[in-house]
């Protein structure tokens, strides 16, 4: 960092002079080195001046007590080997030992090292400590091949001068490891034994070095890893000895150079230009959309605002919001903090008038302001000003119309005006965000909008590539770096073999060119020279960085006071604002902009300049990530305390609108509870908004947060309030009987009991009994029905009473018990009021009356009244268009699907399953997808498109994801598959997927379908042997289940069925017989496909002369 100073310089003679007798040994006997490795010893305690690290001499502060830091640890191994007849006095052996270990401290110092240990035979090197340097790898490297070869020349020296006495020779092996210690105590130079150094780094040295070869170098991964590009090194065999490092290479030798860096913007001309020219086709009324992708420090926010400072006069309006990580579970994030960067840019206004502010906005932009500002004030947590009333919308409902709202924002503003938008790290984006960037991509084009967005190469947008095309920024070429770096010195010139140097050691990442090029402007390095900067004389090359840690590590040890306050910045967010960052740390206001500056002018921070509260933010996540990660975890958990109670203290409103972050910062100070409870507040916020991803996300970790609390009443109330929060959440994401929702379900059942409140059990046993129905579990099934029926008669309450009757209605009905089923689910619509909609949403995630209706309409079209079953859809579709829900919308034609496909209504099928399916998958509700899903490919499959649509509910019905236990989907897919199968001539694979289903249907809580299964069976078995007497014995069996379930719809279907094989084997009377029986049941329908079936074999057995 800084060049050698003249006053230490001075000093290199007189230590090596010191250590002259260290080349002597043997002229006065190894006693005498003894007696003198004695008095460097009591040098060192204070008589003589002890001996200075030779290197630059630092007017830096030392780092306070208790800090992370990465060093870079150097383990030494002595050993001497020789005969028995050697002779040596003990003393003299010592003597022999401590001056090799002497002979190593002198090089280790010279080359920057710090003494942290001496035992016996080993001795341990600290690089990096106590004041980090930008290339402590690099120095640790040199230091450990400089022992090697040190140790060896003496060695032979000795045997040299001693041939005749002495045939011991003294050998060294070495270990060196990269990694974080933990330092506690005072670090100065004159008291190296007063520190205590903490973690596994030099444990990890110490098992290198034991692994070594005398005369070798050994080197771990990390450190590997930091020395590849400047030394030459080679993998060594692995090691079974227990404890060994997975990965150890041995070290040879040095070698060239590498390094890197970032800023001005050079070399991207091109990329510019192709952002201009987007931005002229915006303007010209045909939006477009630019994903800019490219590696940390690449350059891809510089070239953002290079984009908006070219275009600057023709912007009228210009948006840039950014995703950050902590906020990753939060919906909408950069879109709510752009908000209200645009509504308050100077951001000098209370809440109240923020809201002011978004009504002339949203009215500016011609919005219906009775609609809106509910939404958008929900949305920015502002308070909603009179005469605008909250709407009564669920959580879905309202997430819908926001996303909805935002995108006309952005287009009704950018149609008037051109406008620019830029969403920065969408690494870091929460689902929500994804979900609008989408939409935005899909709709670009419709307007005078060009968004660019930014995102590291780890990032899979979820639209395709021709939606957004994407700019990949590389690394820059040798002129990029000449002009960067001359920019960064003020135009001076750098010489062409200090920029050969820096391209090699940056690779031309921008970033780490500008903090390269910066730290040799801070420490003198460059000196001018006819005309360029070129490195003065004497100026050790290693000591430059070869990782980003490293130099801004060395560049923080140098802040000063200003040091902590970078450290509790880090620790708030990569934006913090002055207010927060003032009470955090409790100091006087003109003393830590003072400190703020020092980090501006160090070009770690950006002033976002405000009236009021201004902000500031981290040049980039990795300088946040390494002030952050130089506390120790004790320090980190006291800072985040501090920063969780300020906010509850004087930011009420963070919590209030953004739970997760408190969250975050109770966690990191192990208060689990409170962040516990601030993630259950996090995940209903989210659920509020109908972002159940993210509200997962959220919940879960709260669960996780729990494990680590002792077993008690207030710990059991919290996980049952997370884990009921989390069945609403999983459900619609991945269906009712995925393993996760089973496992959820158990536990808060668990838990309940613990609790010993049974009322708060209700919506548990409900959740247990769709799980077990949906696994086709059905003993289970009809014992959690009968639990939740009693439960309802115990503690009475409406909406209990419609969850119970329908609970128990539906499973009848799934058992095959048509009439049973029946009473049930007129006793729950009978109850059922649609103000308990958003209750029953809330709490279970779909509408007990509505589904109820729905099943009844289902049962009526299976027990032959069509009529009625087509009346009882149009109905739960005008009761879900009333209450306006899309959930419940989604469910009343879901319904309508399955009845028409009940009723084998091809055409109407088909209709309807096209216009629902799309909005299904919006929504994320597998199990009602699935159903959708296998009308829609029956009804292709029955029009003709049987091959395709073969194929495609083949595929469906192996998909673990779609159907993972939903036991009555998948039997119902084999069925369907089954007909498909028939339909294709493919009868072998018909049967087989038939079997199947019968076999389920019997074990599970589906044999309400045996009639159709079997009716099925019979129409396979007769189209592949040709004969269709083989049918009859599965079309009576079929009958037979038909009358027992009261079936009226599917018996008349076998007894169709059997007629024509009885018709063709001359058994027309009984045919007829049973037909006319049969056909008589259906009171109405008679306009169905398989009543309308029936009359035609009726009229072919008449016209046989058959009665």
């Amino acid at each position: 960092m800084t060049g050698r100073s003249e006053g230490t310089a001075q000093t290199v003679p007189a230590v090596l002079e010191r250590y002259e007798f260290l080349d002597k040994v043997g002229e006065g006997g190894f006693g005498d080195v003894y007696k003198a490795r004695q008095q460097v010893k009591g040098s060192a305690r204070g008589g003589t001046e002890a001996p200075h690290v030779v290197g630059p001499r630092s007017s830096t502060p030392r780092p306070s007590e208790g800090e992370r830091r990465q060093v870079t640890v150097v383990c030494c191994t002595l050993s001497a080997t020789g005969s028995e007849d050697d002779d040596l006095e003990v003393e003299e052996l010592d003597a022999l030992l401590d001056a090799e270990h002497e002979a190593c401290a002198v090089i280790a110092r010279r080359f920057g090292g710090h003494l942290d240990s001496a035992l016996s035979d080993t001795t341990l090197f600290l690089f990096g400590y106590p004041t980090a340097r930008e290339d402590d790898a690099q120095r640790a490297a040199r230091a450990a091949l400089a022992m090697i070869a040190e140790v060896h020349r003496r060695s032979v020296a000795t045997a040299k001068r001693h041939e005749a006495r002495v045939k011991m020779r003294v050998e060294m092996q070495v270990g060196v490891h990269t990694g974080i210690i933990v330092t506690r105590g005072s670090s100065g130079a004159a008291s190296q034994r007063g520190h205590r150094i903490g973690g596994a780094t030099p444990q990890t040295a110490s098992r290198l070095s034991a692994l070594a070869h005398a005369g070798e170098v050994l080197v771990s991964g990390a450190t590997y890893r930091l020395l590849r590009a400047r030394f030459e090194l080679e993998e060594h065999s692995p090691s079974a000895q227990a404890g060994a490092p997975p990965e150890v290479y041995r070290l040879l030798g040095s070698r060239g150079t590498l390094g890197v860096r970032d800023l001005p913007l050079v070399g991207r001309e091109r990329d510019l230009e192709a952002l201009v020219e987007r931005w002229q086709r915006a303007r010209s009324g045909k939006g477009q959309i630019m994903l800019v992708s490219g590696e940390a420090g690449i350059g891809k926010s510089r070239l953002a605002r290079a984009l908006r400072e070219q275009i600057g006069a023709e912007v009228h309006l210009a948006l840039e919001g950014r995703c950050v990580q902590e906020a990753m579970n939060t919906p909408l994030h950069p879109f709510i903090d752009l908000l209200h960067r645009w509504l308050d840019p100077r951001r000098e206004h209370a809440a109240e008038g923020k809201a002011a502010l978004l009504g002339a906005l949203l009215e500016r932009h011609g919005f219906d302001l009775a609609e809106a500002m509910p939404l958008f004030t929900s949305l920015l947590a502002l308070p909603l000003p009179a005469p605008y009333v909250a709407l009564d919308l669920t959580p879905q409902r309202q997430r819908e119309l926001t996303h909805g709202a935002l995108l006309s924002l952005l287009f009704e503003a950018s149609e008037r005006a051109s406008g620019l938008l830029v969403l920065e790290d969408l690494h870091w984006a929460d689902a929500s965000t994804l979900e609008v960037c989408t939409a935005l991509a899909s709709d670009a084009s419709a307007g005078k909008l060009l968004a660019v967005f930014t995102a590291r190469p780890g990032f899979t947008p979820p639209w395709s590539a021709s939606v957004m095309p994407i700019l990949q920024l590389g690394h820059l070429e040798r002129a990029d770096v000449v002009q960067m770096a001359a920019a960064i010195g003020g135009g001076r010139a750098l010489s062409s073999e200090v920029v050969d140097w820096i391209l090699a050691r940056t690779d031309g990442v921008p970033l780490f060119v500008e903090e390269l090029v910066q730290m040799l402007l801070e420490s003198g390095t460059l000196v001018e020279r006819e005309g360029h900067l070129v490195l003065a004389a004497g100026f050790d090359q290693t000591r430059i960085p070869s990782t980003l840690r490293d130099s801004l590590a060395a560049r923080l040890d140098r802040l000063g006071p200003a040091r902590e306050a970078a450290q509790v910045a880090a620790a708030i967010g990569r934006d913090f604002g002055f207010e927060v960052l003032r009470a955090v740390l409790d100091v006087d206001a003109r003393k830590l902009r003072e400190e703020l500056d020092t980090l501006v002018a160090a070009d770690l921070v950006y002033h976002r300049r405000r009236l009021r509260n201004p902000s500031y933010i981290f040049k980039h996540a990795l300088v946040q990530d390494t002030a952050y990660d130089t506390m120790p975890k004790g320090r980190r958990r006291e800072v985040h305390g501090r920063i969780a109670r300020t906010l509850e203290r004087d930011f009420p409103e963070v919590g209030e609108a953004q739970p997760e972050i408190l969250a975050r910062h109770w966690e990191t100070a192990e208060s689990l509870s409170k962040a516990s409870t601030y993630l259950l507040h996090s995940g209903r916020r989210a659920l509020g908004r109908g972002a159940n991803k993210e509200a997962m996300a959220s919940l879960k970790k709260g669960i996780t947060l729990l494990d680590g609390l002792p077993e008690d009443n207030e710990r059991w109330h919290q996980e049952f309030a997370l884990r009921s929060a989390l069945g609403g959440a999983l459900v619609p994401v991945t269906g009712y009987a995925a393993p996760e929702v089973t496992d959820n379900l158990l536990q808060a059942r668990e838990l309940g009991e613990k609790i010993g409140d049974p009322t708060i059990l209700f919506p548990v046993l409900y959740g247990l009994c769709t799980n077990n129905m949906s696994a086709g579990r059905r003993e289970m099934t009809e014992r959690c029905a009968t639990q939740l029926s009693e439960f309802a008669l115990a503690h009475p309450a409406p909406m209990r009473d419609v969850t119970a009757h329908f609970t128990v209605g539906v499973t009848h009905f799934y058992r095959g018990r048509l009439d049973q089923g029946w009473r049930a689910l007129d006793q729950a619509i009978a109850s059922y009021d649609t103000s308990m909609n958003p209750r029953f949403v809330e709490l279970f995630g779909d509408d007990h009356g509505l589904f109820a209706l729905g099943h009844r309409a289902w049962l009526e079209a299976m027990a032959g009244r069509a009529d009625q079953a087509r009346t009882s859809t149009c109905q739960a579709r005008e009761l879900a268009e009333h209450i306006g829900h899309p959930l419940t919308s989604i469910l009343a034609m879901v319904f309508s699907v399955i009845v028409h496909r009940e009723l084998r209504d091809v055409e109407r099928t088909y209709e309807l399953s096209e216009k629902v399916t799309s909005l299904v998958t919006a929504q994320g509700f597998p199990f009602w997808y699935v159903n959708v899903r296998r009308a829609r490919g029956w009804a292709r499959a029955m029009l003709g498109d049987h091959d395709d649509w073969a194929a495609e509910i083949e595929e469906i019905s192996r998909s673990h994801e779609l159907i993972e236990g939903m036991k009555p989907s998948l039997v119902l897919y084999r069925a369907a598959l089954g007909e498909v199968y028939l339909r294709a001539g493919r009868h072998d694979d018909g049967l087989l997927a038939i079997d199947q289903a019968i076999a389920d249907g019997w074990t599970s809580s589906v044999s309400f379908y045996q009639p159709e299964f079997l009716r099925l069976k019979g129409d396979l078995v007769a189209a592949r042997s040709g004969d269709p007497e083989a049918g009859i014995p599965h079309y009576e069996q079929a009958i037979a289940v038909a009358q027992e379930h009261g079936a009226v719809y599917h018996e008349l279907h076998a007894v169709t069925r059997l007629a024509r094989a009885l018709l063709s084997c001359r058994g027309g009377e009984r045919a007829g017989k049973h037909l006319t029986e049969t056909m008589a049941k259906m009171v109405e329908g008679h306009d169905t496909p398989v009543y309308r079936e029936a009359a035609e074999v009726l009229t072919e057995i008449a016209a046989a002369g058959w009665r």
